[in-house]
């Protein structure tokens, strides 16, 4: 009996190349990208996306696919990473790096809330896969200068390690601004509480916070930043104080990650919805204080 061939169709095959291969290949080749955020963009006087308060905290995320290590994390610079920085590079120039610019705004690796839990599936072997990304993922912080004032910076990251040399696409740029009034100032402060915040010190936080606090300032983002740190320190009193500035300044008790964030308005009125919560909230943090305090006896 003849057997039909089962050859594959010559057509089948090239329009497999065609729609396969190309994605099959894109997939192996490595690349590197570089996201900035901060805790708020803009200013009181210059609202609006890349512009940054001279003095604020600024950060940089990375992430490599070449860089796919299954182990520890190893807090410190990673080996092979390189930040770089250019002043006032007009749009569409190549980027070339300021010399010293990059060592001026003392970048900072820190180990972040998506490094440390990624760490944390690896060790307990909590999920069946490993989320190579949320584990590798470089992430810094860098310092704002003063003198950056009326400049842009734009950023590029480079990774150089054994026969691998890649470089990020630049991002920016971003118009760095003099602090216009007293909320800018507040807004510099409270970048030094995300700061805190991403780095797990939550005692810096509350001490930031206090600072603020001690020569009223007020920043909405900063008090709900800081809200959160105090309780993960048992300092429930103090969450009481940043609860009520932020709400007695702002009238509000949340702040989506803005470009237009809450302006000061002590005397302004008060949604009764939003002011019932924090009531509500404000009970629920003196309940959990008198909580700890049978729990310490």
């Amino acid at each position: 009996m003849h057997t039909q061939s089962r050859c594959p169709n010559p057509y089948i095959q090239l329009l497999f190349m065609l729609v396969f291969l190309p994605g099959a290949i894109m997939a192996k080749v490595p690349r590197l990208e570089i996201i900035d955020h901060t805790l708020a963009w803009g200013g009181s006087c210059e609202p609006g996306f890349h512009k940054l308060i001279a003095g604020s905290r600024l950060f940089a995320h990375v992430y490599n696919t070449a860089d796919q290590s299954e182990q520890m994390l190893i807090p410190g610079w990673p080996e092979g990473y390189l930040l770089e920085a250019a002043l006032d590079l007009p749009n569409g120039k190549t980027f070339i790096a300021t010399p010293g610019l990059i060592e001026r705004l003392e970048p900072t690796r820190y180990l972040s809330t998506a490094n440390r839990a990624s760490e944390k599936d690896l060790l307990e072997h909590r999920t069946p896969y490993v989320d190579y990304r949320h584990l590798n993922t470089k992430e810094f912080v860098l310092h704002i200068p003063q003198d950056a004032v009326a400049h842009t910076l734009t950023f590029r990251a480079r990774y150089q390690l054994a026969d691998i040399n890649l470089e990020s696409a630049p991002i920016g740029p971003i118009l760095i601004l003099a602090p216009c009034d007293r909320s800018d100032t507040a807004r510099i402060v409270a970048t030094r509480i995300y700061e805190a915040r991403q780095m797990f010190d939550y005692r810096r936080a509350i001490n930031i916070a206090d600072s603020m606090l001690a020569v009223g300032l007020s920043d909405a983002s900063g008090w709900e930043l800081a809200i959160g740190a105090a309780v993960g320190c048992y300092e429930y009193e103090k969450a009481v104080a940043y609860l009520d500035r932020m709400y007695e300044d702002f009238g509000v008790l949340e702040t989506p990650y803005p470009t237009h964030p809450p302006r000061l308005n002590p005397q302004g009125p008060r949604d009764p919805e939003i002011q019932a919560a924090y009531q509500e909230q404000r009970a629920m943090l003196l309940q959990e204080k008198t909580n700890n305090e049978k729990q310490q006896r």
